[in-house]
């Protein structure tokens, strides 16, 4: 899908699809998606759209300033809650963890809503 397609007009999402090996998700992050069943051109497609904490997550494992800068606004509009995200990377297996120590000072420093 591409932003700003007919696609993305006509249903309001915009998405970049990735195999679930590409991106750094938290555990049980499954169990949390949103399912949604879209229709294409073709038929439908079932988009497994990650929680909110969990695109986060992920977002801030990707480490990339546009990540970072999305996940501050998150925090800013209080969509997500810092101690839950802190939570899900505290839960992360060890070698994932050390790739959020820089990006946790910058977003920390987020200014209140």
């Amino acid at each position: 899908m591409v932003e700003l397609s007919l696609f993305h007009q006509t249903h309001g999402i915009y998405a970049h699809g990735v195999a679930p090996d590409t991106a750094w998700l938290p555990r049980e992050w499954e169990q949390r998606c949103h399912r949604i069943t879209v229709a294409t051109t073709d038929g439908e497609a079932l988009v497994h759209a990650p929680e909110l904490h969990d695109l986060a997550f992920s977002k801030l494992a990707a480490g990339r300033p546009k990540d970072i800068e999305y996940v501050r606004e998150l925090l800013r509009c209080s969509l997500i809650g810092l101690g839950r995200l802190e939570g899900l990377i505290a839960d992360a297996e060890v070698p994932l963890r050390s790739r959020f120590e820089n990006v946790l000072k910058i977003v920390r420093r987020v200014p209140p809503a």
